[in-house]
């Protein structure tokens, strides 16, 4: 029964493939090489780069008087990605300032700024203090403010040199609390004799730390009658709190000498000074009120005397409102910083004028090709080696959507998203667009994920392993999607990186050694960067690495490693058939490619320990490239024009009457049947596996003629 069962399935898939065989000889599957012109969909040509503006403010100190002492308040203009280094250069430039330097002061692997040299200044640096750092007047976690954080239009970037402890007055709330934390002094202000009249407390500050005031004295101290202020520090001097004392010629305190031995006196430029507090309140500057602070005041029971030594500039962080009034009157530069230009797709389409395949040959490309469409139904869900997903991609490229099972493509997606490893984000992507979804608005149970933001912000996204920068950058490519310079994954360094790994013989190394597949796939993102200098080179000598690869029967070792050149080859404008390409040898990469095809054309043979489904569908990839290659004639990418629908075979007559389509234009109306009635079909099917065999012999002749060069040299 089972056997039954299997041969009636076999009859049905072959009764399909001869189905879709007799459509695709007849024109059903509309290719770009008849469509009408549509909307192009490929990458826009890049205008002229777009003059933005930020405002750098550099502060440093505030004063309680006349607010922040400001070092730069200006806006600069840039182009491209400029950096906020590239800020501060300009400011240099400008004359702005005299110097600044950038460091990884806590082995974050970002800079930030350090040192800054004000104009006709000295250095502001060191460990008494820090550059913070804010954003339109709101701290920066670090996001935008690192030296190689990317500029945005608008942006108001505030640096404010703050020391560690800052000598500044504590708040009313602090004072308070000081107070009930005061301990019981020894001994009497005034005369120690007489009857005791109260108590008063004394509090002495020297700067203000995270955690709050760092109190030199805080003691209470009881007094007789008519005891001054001057009586209360001398009692304080006489228990050991503090070794010496003075108060100047107004009678306000100058000097304190702590109980260590450290004297804190105020200079004579008065850029500090000893600010006076009573019960919490600023005191010592009406002279018509008594008891505020001076040496000769009278003290009252309940007296809370507050001393708190000052900078005249402190240097702190202004407040939000001070950083704002600085944003709103600051003066605009001249000149334009010329950041670097964004790393953005820059394909080259380098026109194609590709050879006609001979009789037998074609024979067996268009047999093969048929046969291989028609196993795309009910494509795009999750599967083994992901086979179904590439074939949707497939479907997309040879303008059949609608065999695609959109839905399960989706569901894929969203499981990709939330197992980002694997290269599963750059396939889905890849895939997502083909079908004409949104790649950053997938749909979800919980909304919509984008897809591209994780694969550029997720360092688990994208491995060590060659092709899954390349893969990054094919999905990057696949549509209007943009990527942040900054991101982990972005497209400077996935680039950089694949420069880096790259062989001195401009191959890509798996297991110790150039590796085929690995090079070849990488070439295709390789030329959709050219336009990136590095991009290009590291392309360049990928593409000689590849030619030098290929065997003497015009193969790369076996289907899938053959395949992957073929696509490899069409991304860069290489014709895969072209003799005349390949030193006038007939041994091309695709006639070594349908060498492998079976006889009955359903699929290629597959050597010992390979995957049928997985060498099925890589071939029929590469056989869907070639064809986009012929339609456009121009380079074609698969993994970026996919979803243009330009790669469908067009019926013979039509194929060689019909003058490519634009390489960047999306078929019309993929629903349109093309009549030709040339009745090719029959004696396609009929004379397909005659035509393998000629072509099978012929490979094979090759292959003996270079196995018997090679004896002869041995010999």
């Amino acid at each position: 029964m089972k056997e039954h069962a299997s041969t009636r399935a076999g009859i049905a898939q072959r009764a399909w493939a001869l189905l879709l065989a007799v459509a695709l000889c007849l024109g059903l599957v509309p290719g770009a090489a008849w469509a009408a012109e549509g909307e192009g969909a490929g990458t826009a040509p890049e205008s002229a780069q777009k003059v933005s503006a930020v405002t750098l403010t550099v502060v440093k100190g505030v004063s309680d008087w006349s607010g922040p002492s400001v070092v730069v308040n200006k806006t600069y203009k840039f182009t491209g990605q400029a950096t906020v280094k590239d800020l501060f250069e300009a400011a240099k430039k400008a004359g702005d300032i005299d110097g600044y330097a950038f460091a990884d002061a806590f082995g974050t692997g970002s800079e930030f700024l350090s040192s800054l040299t004000p104009k006709g200044g000295s250095a502001v640096e060191g460990a008494s203090g820090w550059w913070s750092s804010f954003v339109g007047g709101i701290a920066d976690d670090g996001s935008k403010t690192a030296a190689a954080s990317p500029l945005a239009d608008g942006d108001v970037l505030q640096f404010a040199w703050c020391d560690s402890v800052p000598n500044v007055v504590p708040t009313a709330e602090q004072w308070k609390a000081l107070a009930s934390e005061a301990a019981q002094g020894d001994g009497v202000a005034g005369d120690e004799n007489a009857a005791k009249a109260g108590s008063a407390s004394i509090a002495i500050v020297q700067g203000m730390e995270y955690k709050g005031p760092i109190a030199l004295l805080n003691k209470t101290y009881a007094f007789s009658k008519g005891a001054t202020v001057k009586d209360l520090f001398e009692a304080a001097k006489k228990a050991g709190d503090i070794k010496a004392y003075a108060f100047n010629g107004f009678g306000y305190l100058d000097s304190i000498t702590t109980a260590a031995g450290v004297e804190i006196k105020t200079p004579s430029d008065w850029s500090s000074s000893w600010s006076i507090f009573k019960n919490g309140s600023a005191a010592g500057f009406d002279e018509s009120k008594p008891n505020e602070g001076k040496d000769v005041d009278v003290l009252t029971d309940g007296d809370v005397l507050q001393f708190a030594w000052c900078d005249s500039v402190p240097n702190v962080a202004p407040t939000a409102e001070q950083w704002k009034a600085l944003a709103d009157t600051a003066v605009s530069g001249d000149s334009v910083i010329e950041g670097e230009a964004p790393v953005r797709p820059s394909p080259s389409a380098p026109k194609v004028d590709a050879a006609v395949l001979d009789g037998s040959l074609n024979t067996v490309y268009r047999a093969l090709f048929a046969n291989l469409a028609g196993t795309l139904e009910g494509a795009g869900g999750a599967s083994d080696r992901n086979i179904s997903s590439w074939k949707a991609m497939e479907a997309a490229a040879i303008g059949q959507v609608g065999l695609v099972d959109a839905d399960a493509a989706i569901a894929d997606a969203v499981a990709s998203y939330n197992a980002p490893a694997n290269n599963n984000l750059q396939r889905s992507i890849i895939v997502l667009t083909a079908l004409g979804i949104d790649a950053t608005k997938v749909p979800s149970g919980q909304g919509t994920l984008n897809l591209v933001e994780k694969l550029a912000s997720d360092a688990s996204a994208v491995s060590a392993y060659p092709t899954s920068a390349a893969f990054a950058l094919l999905a990057y490519a696949s549509g209007p999607y943009e990527v942040a310079s900054d991101a982990v994954n972005s497209a400077r360094a996935l680039i950089d990186g694949l420069s880096a790994a790259q062989s001195s013989e401009g191959g890509y190394l798996a297991m110790g050694s150039i590796d085929v597949d690995t090079t070849a796939m990488v070439i295709p993102a390789l030329a959709v960067y050219q336009g990136d200098a590095t991009a290009k080179t590291a392309l360049d000598k990928a593409v000689a690495a590849l030619r030098g690869a290929q065997k003497g029967d015009g193969s790369f070792g076996n289907v899938n490693s053959t395949a992957m050149a073929v696509i490899a080859l069409c991304s860069v404008g290489i014709d895969p058939a072209s003799e005349s390409e390949w030193a006038g040898s007939a041994a091309t990469p695709l006639k070594a490619l349908l060498s492998f095809a079976k006889e009955d054309m359903t699929g290629f043979s597959v050597a010992t320990g390979m995957e049928e489904d997985m060498v099925n569908e890589q071939g029929f990839r590469a056989l869907v490239a070639y064809q986009g290659l012929k339609n456009t004639g121009a380079a074609y990418n698969i993994y970026t024009q996919a979803k243009l629908g330009q790669a469908g075979l067009p019926a013979e007559k039509q194929e060689e009457e019909s003058a490519p389509a634009p390489a960047d234009k999306p078929v019309a109306d993929k629903k349109a049947l093309a009549k030709t009635g040339d009745g090719s079909a029959p004696f396609a099917a009929g004379t397909a596996v005659l035509a393998l065999g000629a072509l099978v012999a012929g490979i094979a002749a090759t292959r003996r003629m270079r196995a018997s060069d090679e004896l002869s040299l041995r010999r």
